[in-house]
């Protein structure tokens, strides 16, 4: 899933009907009404009430894959296909490893300011296991009431 997901390779996930299990505290009540759950992998897993009133509107910016949770919820994971630059790699913190020819892993990301707005959601051309929504996405949210949550980043 992570190649597939995130580094664009291995298509064979797009053959197989996406399954998996809530993780711990996500309650039958939680996964009746939230509109996005957290993935063990950095992608975005939203509902079907979701997809039925944004999906067009995001149609640029990501690929909706049906993905039946706990055998029961309907939610779509999402393969984020817009990309550019989000963070400001000169002022990120990264982490050296042991081995110097090994690349080093970034740890707190500094997330530029002036990102382009033409997006809903995008993913990081250099690190992309990290993506970003932006303020479009924002204004989707509440526009559409929707119960999710979004962690604020500087």
């Amino acid at each position: 899933m992570f190649k597939f997901f995130i580094m664009d390779v291995d298509n064979a996930v797009t053959r197989k009907e996406l399954t998996a299990s809530a993780q711990s505290g996500l309650t039958a009540n939680l996964l009746s009404n939230l509109d996005a759950v957290n993935a063990t992998i950095n992608i975005p897993v939203f509902s079907e009430n979701f997809k039925i009133k944004a999906g067009e509107s995001l149609s640029r910016d990501v690929i909706f894959y049906p993905c039946l949770v706990d055998n029961k919820y309907k939610y779509y994971a999402c393969k984020i296909k817009t990309k550019c630059q989000l963070i400001d790699y000169d002022n990120s913190e990264y982490m050296k490893l042991s081995d110097p020819s090994d690349k080093p892993i970034l740890t707190s990301p500094a997330y530029l300011s002036n990102t382009p707005e033409n997006f809903y959601i995008a993913r990081d051309i250099m690190e992309s296991t990290r993506f970003l929504v932006s303020e479009l996405f924002k204004d989707l949210i509440v526009k559409n009431n929707f119960n999710i949550k979004l962690k604020e980043i500087n």
